[in-house]
């Protein structure tokens, strides 16, 4: 009996810290990456409907920020509602505190009184060189922050914007969570063992 009640106790910890870990992964801490001007270039760790992107900041055209082959683009996301939530994350969880001041991002001049973050998500229905997309508009004044749509031409350059780069998305790696469900099955295994073992 002491030894069941030992195996399950030792069962008990392993569980609640299988819960908190998979219940800590996904706090992830967003991160900066400055270039030597000592503007944000990356921020790593931007949690999006779940999952955690590294978001690079691109000056240049649609054509430098995304992938086209063939007549045909590869968007970070592919719907107005994702690239919605990956603009509402920038200006939630990259633009604020001390970077809440435009003029801390890549690409954008001193002078911009803001900074508006491209997410393209598709084409317009007119002309395949047109990218759909949303902006992240980031003012010094958070209440004054808006996300918007427009269409831009995939040839015209952020750089002939005082204010305006590109932001491009891709998947953080996996949170190691298995791990702590590995360790979970191994208590789960020796508690039967336990068991079949006293009833034998």
């Amino acid at each position: 009996m002491n030894k069941i009640k030992a195996v399950f106790t030792a069962f008990c910890v392993m569980l609640g810290c299988a819960v908190f870990f998979c219940s800590t992964a996904s706090a992830a801490t967003v991160t900066l990456e400055f270039n030597s001007n000592n503007e944000i270039i990356k921020a790593y760790n931007v949690e999006i409907g779940g999952d955690l992107y590294n978001v690079e900041f691109v000056e240049g055209t649609g054509y430098d920020a995304y992938t086209y082959e063939n007549g045909t683009w590869t968007f970070d996301f592919d719907s107005e509602e994702a690239a919605t939530a990956a603009a509402e994350a920038l200006l939630e969880q990259v633009f604020t505190g001390d970077y809440n001041d435009p003029a801390t991002l890549f690409g954008i001049e001193d002078s911009a009184t803001s900074a508006k973050v491209y997410i393209a998500y598709d084409t317009a229905s007119w002309s395949s060189t047109y990218l759909t997309l949303v902006y992240a508009r980031n003012y010094a004044s958070d209440p004054s922050d808006e996300i918007a749509t427009k269409y831009l031409s995939a040839s015209k350059s952020t750089a002939d914007e005082a204010d305006a780069v590109y932001a491009v998305f891709t998947k953080a790696s996996a949170v190691p969570v298995p791990g702590t469900l590995t360790l979970l099955g191994t208590g789960m295994l020796a508690l039967t063992g336990a068991i079949r073992g006293k009833h034998s």
